[in-house]
């Protein structure tokens, strides 16, 4: 899931427990059937609300409100010890911004990215905290890894993994996941793990017009490769590299390459 935007809380653990205490009254007031007390799990219950409308709202790329959010969390008891990751920023090795778009990255296909990640433990109680590692998983036919573990080593951290997208078709989709060691209180599952959807980015209008112009030159040479006569070129010789060209077009000029030479 993507979360699109974070509550506002303030950075000061008093200032926060003010806006939750607040925003606990106000919920009360709202809706007064709802059966729960303080420090008591809500009894199951189906309603509606408008007390969303009056929360503040800070976008989710704000890493400090992040924390903030991460920070309340993370006082209740059963917290204790559980590490939080965001993910900061997915950019190529350019610079340039991923998109995100219907919850999925937007990626293009041959290209390296760099993935930064914050690690954060909130509240790690009086256990020492041991160093550990957080993985980024792929399928690697579709996504090679090429930094894909990372030690966390105190209670925060910005971790960075490298991939790079194989040549993979426009609109395909796949999938990264990162994943952590889990606390050995919490049993064998890693509950903060990622799951983060791909979808390979469609080309530019540029590009499929080029495409399209240079595959109707192709066609035309190899039916009529004596189209234009004044051209002195022998016309068998014109018909076999405008078969080769469109070869290369429909396969893709990587693919034909690793199909003779695929050490390389």
């Amino acid at each position: 899931m993507y979360l699109r935007i974070n509550d506002d809380y303030d950075s000061d653990g008093t200032a926060r427990t003010a806006q939750i205490d607040a925003f606990n009254r106000r919920f009360l007031e709202l809706h007064p059937n709802v059966k729960g007390g303080p420090n008591q799990d809500i009894a199951p219950s189906v309603f509606i609300s408008q007390i969303g409308a009056e929360l503040r709202a800070a976008s989710a790329d704000d890493l400090d409100k992040w924390g903030s959010v991460v920070a309340a969390i993370g006082e209740i008891n059963i917290y204790e010890g559980v590490e939080f990751l965001k993910i900061v920023e997915v950019s190529s090795s350019v610079g340039e911004a991923v998109p995100i778009r219907d919850c999925k990255y937007e990626l293009k296909p041959n290209t390296v990215y760099e993935m930064r990640l914050f690690q954060w433990v909130p509240n790690p109680g009086e256990e020492t905290l041991e160093p550990h590692d957080v993985q980024l998983h792929t399928l690697s036919d579709h996504i090679l890894v090429l930094r894909g573990q990372q030690r966390a080593v105190g209670r925060y951290d910005m971790l960075r993994f490298v991939f790079k997208v194989e040549d993979l078709r426009p609109g395909e989709s796949t999938f990264m996941e990162v994943l952590h060691t889990p606390h050995p209180k919490r049993g064998e599952s890693a509950i903060p793990s990622i799951y983060l959807p791909v979808i390979i980015r469609s080309k530019t209008k540029v590009s499929y017009i080029v495409r399209t112009l240079v595959t109707i030159v192709t066609l035309l040479f190899t039916f009529s490769p004596d189209l234009f006569g004044s051209i002195t070129v022998d016309a068998d010789k014109v018909r076999s590299i405008a078969i080769v060209l469109f070869i290369l077009l429909v396969i893709g000029w990587r693919r034909v390459w690793e199909a003779f030479w695929p050490k390389f």
